[in-house]
């Protein structure tokens, strides 16, 4: 069920997105921009494929492992004010078997594009009450992947990320997943919110 981790080739694949628009934020205070992913992506993201889950329509599922599914995605923020913070929030959706430690240990991460990490997990929610891992615990809903319903977790994430991490008016921030399940673990995005503070 499980491969061994490739660490190595994702991170050098992860910054191979197609720059074909951003997200501008004026320097007016409150400039905000939401993603429900409900109609359209946006050309500011580096993939387009959604997904249904339940009455959701999110961005995803990714996989590094297959073939079949991007192996991670980016987001371009332009025209950004200067000397001023972005808060970024959004709902990750955490579905299959993610494994919290040991050997087969799978790792998510939000960083900024040839920069700092912002959000860096190795812990996960995702919790079964047998052997088997048949059964979830605590889970938010199944949704059915290779015709299978799998059990996902949604996990609420936010960051604010300071101006001394954002290099001229453009920010590129890199969503990926470490995962070692080919068809037992994805992730998805849903609820993007970007929001420029004032200092």
């Amino acid at each position: 069920m499980k491969t061994v981790l490739r660490f190595c080739c994702v991170f050098l694949s992860l910054f191979a997105f197609v720059d074909c628009g951003s997200v501008p934020l004026d320097r007016e205070t409150g400039s905000s921009v939401f993603y429900d992913f409900e109609e359209s992506v946006g050309p500011a993201w580096s993939v387009g494929p959604t997904y249904r889950i339940d009455e959701n329509r999110v961005l995803g599922l990714f996989n590094d492992e297959n073939r079949k599914f991007s192996p991670t995605c980016s987001l371009i923020l332009s025209d950004l004010p200067p000397d001023q913070q972005i808060r970024l929030s959004f709902d990750l959706y955490l579905i299959g078997t993610w494994d919290s430690g040991g050997k087969l240990a799978d790792r998510w991460e939000l960083r900024i594009k040839d920069g700092d990490s912002l959000i860096a997990m190795t812990q996960f929610p995702n919790k079964f009450k047998d052997p088997k891992e048949k059964i979830p615990d605590g889970n938010d809903g199944f949704v059915k992947v290779y015709r299978r319903p799998r059990a996902y977790w949604r996990v609420n994430l936010e960051t604010v990320i300071t101006a001394d991490k954002i290099r001229g008016d453009q920010l590129v921030l890199v969503f990926y997943g470490d995962l070692t399940g080919r068809k037992t673990e994805f992730w998805a995005l849903d609820n993007v919110h970007i929001r420029s503070l004032t200092p």
